[in-house]
């Protein structure tokens, strides 16, 4: 696994240049105990990629061109010695539409700011990595859903069956 002080580290650079973001995927499962290895540290956030960029001329920063047919998010920032993804306006291509999944924190991890369980149980669903969505779907049963983030996400073209699952979850 690589050391979470690089991300403590870029997370709070970010904090001081007013940028929030979320650490997201294996880094989410692992802060929640339902992962024991983490690939690498994937963060989210909403702000314009400048902003971002010019925070972090610190660091060695790659941008990444990731043509796909699922993700169409606005960017990707790599910065390859910290083992650190940045992806900005994260949105998943869901049929002919785009579902945009926004960076909302669900609590914080050792400081660093964790994403919303909602999120990024739909964000699963839809990369088709359905073993991680049932993870934070069980453990979104436990703990009981955001309202405000379902609502969020209901307002996204999701397909039916992960329509139905969210509007299904206990809230709060």
């Amino acid at each position: 696994m690589i050391p979470s002080s690089s991300l403590e580290r870029i997370t709070a650079q970010l904090s001081t240049c007013g940028i929030d973001v979320v650490l997201g995927g294996s880094g989410l499962l692992y802060a929640l105990g339902l992962a024991t290895v983490v690939n690498d540290w994937d963060l989210t956030t909403d702000a314009p990629l400048e902003s971002v960029a010019a925070c972090l001329k610190g660091f060695h920063v790659v941008r990444k061109c990731r043509a796909s047919a699922v993700f169409c998010s606005n960017y990707i920032l790599t910065l390859p010695d910290e083992g650190v993804e940045i992806i900005g306006g994260y949105a998943i291509r869901c049929g002919d539409n785009v579902c945009k999944l926004p960076s909302i924190s669900g609590g914080t991890w050792r400081s660093i700011p964790i994403a919303s369980a909602e999120v990024w149980a739909a964000a699963y669903h839809l990369m088709g990595r359905l073993e991680k969505s049932e993870l934070l779907f069980g453990y979104l049963s436990r703990v009981g859903a955001t309202k405000r983030v379902v609502d969020l996400l209901l307002k996204q073209p999701l397909p039916e069956e992960l329509l139905y699952r969210l509007e299904a979850m206990p809230s709060w």
